[in-house]
């Protein structure tokens, strides 16, 4: 409340898995603490953005019930993150997801959450054209700027593929 009072009107926070596999991503909280913070969030009147992350060692059964989960708050903002593993970090070792996994988990949160902007995040550079095949299966929003997690995209690249897009 002292943050909408203050003039902030959004908040995020990734709920990052789904709830059954949560506790091996995370050891400092909850998934029931995410989950109530968003919540609070929301009953003061913040917008949220809500995803997570994908490629994590998670099933494609954790992702719909993340998406569930998602589409159970009202989130309408979500961005899906793509694991990069990084070397000398706990995921180091986990394979790389296909394109055919990102463009598929894509799919189904669009699906699960049809009014919500489903929004590419890290990892985009592992879709063709810098994510420009997932606005065809239910992308409707980017993170843009040539960071970390979206190394490989500028702004301008970004706005020549949507201009590309139509």
């Amino acid at each position: 409340r002292r943050l909408y009072a203050a003039g902030v009107r959004s908040y995020h926070n990734n709920i990052e898995t789904s709830r059954r596999f949560f506790k091996h991503i995370c050891t400092t909280h909850t998934f029931d603490d995410k989950i109530a913070n968003i919540k609070r969030a929301q009953a003061s009147g913040l917008s949220v953005c809500s995803g997570g992350i994908i490629g994590m060692g998670e099933t494609m059964d954790d992702r719909i019930d993340m998406a569930l989960e998602l589409s159970e708050l009202g989130i309408g903002s979500i961005p899906i993150n793509s694991l990069i593993p990084i070397p000398h970090t706990p995921l180091e070792n986990l394979p790389t997801l296909t394109e055919d996994e990102i463009l598929r988990t894509v799919a189904i949160f669009r699906y699960i959450n049809p009014k919500s902007n489903i929004r590419l995040d890290a990892g985009r550079k592992l879709i063709t054209g810098n994510g420009i095949t997932a606005f065809a299966g239910g992308a409707s929003a980017t993170i843009t700027g040539n960071m970390l997690t979206t190394s490989g995209s500028t702004i301008q690249s970004d706005r020549d593929m949507l201009k590309a897009l139509g």
